[in-house]
């Protein structure tokens, strides 16, 4: 497993994520008494996007709310707040709203904040949040008002499709700090290399509050 990132002929990032072999969906741990982490470095090339760090969070039984996300699933988390900002995350309640022009379009708080991450912001008119089973989506992450974290999710059961998607996410009507921000989740598998590729695609820049 490893990251990547894609520039264009001008130099500009247009692309940044995770390339991982089929293997690592095999001998998966059941042990859902815990989440297992696998912390993944950027590329020197990708610190000008504004991305700081990547983790892959491997969720045996899923996490909460019960019913939506409690499948086996990845959390691909792009953190956009160095590994020391987000260790001093602290769990509870986060009360700290968010500026509403940061709010992404119909997103809504989970008010608890996970240790090591923050509220996870959820797009209240996702499929899986009307009837349809839980495939993949993207998440926002806040903490006391604060963008640190965008994450694509996927169960396992939809990766072994090895499925292409490009889909668009949506947006804030600005970001509060400058840095390229990703329009589009791509997923897909390449037969060849035997390897699957989630990535933050369309990497456009914004100016702080733009």
């Amino acid at each position: 497993m490893h990251s990547f990132v894609q520039k264009d002929s001008h130099g500009n990032p247009v692309s940044l994520g995770i390339k991982f072999s089929a293997s690592a969906l095999n001998g998966l741990s059941t042990d859902g008494s815990k989440e297992w982490d696998y912390p993944l470095e950027l590329p020197q090339e990708a610190k000008t996007t504004g991305f700081d760090h990547l983790e892959v969070d491997w969720n045996p039984q899923g996490h909460a709310p019960q019913g939506i996300y409690t499948f086996p699933h990845f959390d691909f988390h792009f953190y956009r707040v160095t590994k020391e900002e987000q260790a001093k995350v602290v769990p509870g309640p986060d009360n700290t709203p968010v500026p509403s022009m940061y709010q992404p379009k119909d997103y809504e708080s989970g008010v608890i904040a996970v240790p090591d991450m923050g509220v996870h912001w959820v797009d209240s008119l996702a499929p899986e949040f009307h009837g349809t089973k839980f495939t993949s989506t993207v998440i926002y992450g806040f903490y006391q008002g604060h963008l640190t974290f965008m994450e694509p999710m996927a169960t396992l059961e939809w990766l072994t499709t090895k499925p292409t998607l490009d889909a668009t996410i949506k947006q804030p009507q600005a970001f509060e700090k400058a840095g390229y921000y990703p329009g589009a989740i791509h997923y897909s598998y390449d037969a060849q290399a035997n390897e699957y590729t989630v990535s933050f695609n369309n990497l456009v820049w914004h100016d702080a509050g733009k």
